[in-house]
């Protein structure tokens, strides 16, 4: 499904803007920097041993401590929990599979957007709507953070965007910030289709406002007609708590930039903003309990294709019940009352045991969805005050040579 940005003149009153511009030449220009620690002790390069391993689903290998699969039911979940406690309205969220992945050791400081830049790509690589994308994203190589750098200065030697490569001059071994307009490039140069919208707030009131409209807008699901096509479109519009097929986007603005997954509406009508981001890490509990509503979601969605290719397979047994040689995790189907249980084989070790039977059957303590979801909410103090810029994807088919000759000058449309 592809998306149709908004329309400004309907989003924005007496701003008529409609065009392509230049990207703001100074939020370049200030995430165009350079960054080495412990005041210059530590050399600002990095080695051909530091490449920054990179993995996706559909590999094979186990993937590496700082990804965190699962979080988008987690956080489905968590909102359930807000919603039944008053507190949400309403939200929407990305595609359930989309991962997050946390700065390491290697690019702490420096590698925010490196690994915005990752999440973006595992998350194209998993769709189902482009399959081309995988391929385009995967070969010849895989986008580990040298591999990043790598792609762009290809790019820059193919044509790509001169101003950036007069800027940056030299990238590959370097541990030089990156901007969206970068990812842009390294995306287009790919084939992969990708848009750049500028957000100016100076001089408009509303300020922060106008930048949640546009991402309300664009995660918000379009219906094609006044009625549902079916009974699924109707009860997805009538759910509280949507999880969508839409893609993350990159939210940059001076000095930062995350990975935005949804929004939330509150009881009093404010938008938050639901956001990955890279400087984040999560304990084990976390991680484990997201695998496992991740792992209930496929497993589920698989056994209801089996069910409907053959209806005279049986059905007796547990409705839901999926063990493991560590521990045993039961999972209810109803999503407002989804309770997660985690009981302790007899073989784990006692130490294992104490963690996993604190959480007893009372399944996930609320406190603990509360805490998750507030890390989760990008709350407007930890916004930049006037400009932003967001990197998206229209999902539309892979780019073609001259569709590629045709973006070597980055434009943007301005909001």
């Amino acid at each position: 499904m592809s998306f149709k940005p908004p329309d400004p003149e309907i989003q924005i009153v007496n701003n008529t803007m409609n065009s392509t511009f230049p990207p703001l030449q100074c939020l370049r220009n200030h995430c165009r920097e350079t960054k080495s620690h412990d005041k210059g002790k530590e050399k600002a390069t990095i080695t051909k041993s530091d490449r920054g391993i990179f993995w996706h689903r559909g590999l094979s290998l186990s993937p590496p401590r700082n990804y965190t699969q699962g979080l988008i039911p987690l956080l489905k979940k968590a909102l359930w929990s807000s919603h039944a406690q008053g507190t949400t309205l309403r939200a929407v969220l990305c595609d359930e599979r989309v991962i997050h992945i946390s700065s390491t050791s290697l690019d702490r400081g420096w590698g925010c957007s490196y690994r915005n830049f990752q999440m973006a790509c595992a998350a194209l690589m998993d769709q189902k709507v482009q399959p081309k994308y995988l391929t385009l994203l995967s070969e010849p190589s895989s986008p580990g953070l040298r591999d990043i750098q790598q792609w762009i200065e290809d790019a820059w030697n193919a044509g790509f965007d001169p101003q950036g490569a007069q800027q940056l001059k030299k990238l590959i071994g370097t541990k030089k910030w990156l901007g969206t307009a970068d990812l842009y490039v390294a995306f287009v140069y790919r084939g992969i289709p990708a848009e750049l919208v500028d957000i100016n707030l100076t001089g408009r009131p509303r300020g922060v406002d106008i930048v949640k409209d546009w991402i309300v807008d664009y995660f918000s699901p379009k219906s094609n007609s006044s009625k549902p096509a079916n009974i699924n479109d109707a009860l997805r519009g009538a759910s509280p708590i949507v999880v969508t097929d839409r893609m993350p986007i990159i939210l940059q603005h001076q000095g930062h930039s995350r990975t935005i997954v949804g929004y939330e509406v509150t009881k009093t009508g404010k938008i938050k903003l639901l956001m990955f981001d890279p400087s984040m890490n999560f304990d084990n509990l976390t991680k484990q309990l997201a695998l496992a509503l991740y792992t209930h979601n496929t497993s589920s969605s698989d056994s209801r294709k089996r069910s409907s290719e053959s209806s005279s397979a049986s059905r007796s047994g547990p409705k839901r019940f999926r063990a493991a040689m560590e521990n045993v995790i039961s999972i209810d189907d109803e999503d407002e009352a989804e309770v997660l249980i985690i009981e302790s084989s007899p073989d784990q070790k006692p130490r294992e045991r104490k963690t996993k039977e604190a959480l007893g059957k009372s399944g996930v303590p609320t406190k603990t969805l509360q805490d998750f979801l507030d890390r989760l909410r990008l709350h407007t103090r930890g916004l930049g005050r006037m400009e932003y810029q967001i990197l998206y994807f229209p999902m539309t088919q892979p780019l073609t040579e001259q569709d590629k000759r045709s973006m070597k000058m980055i434009v943007s449309t301005e909001y």
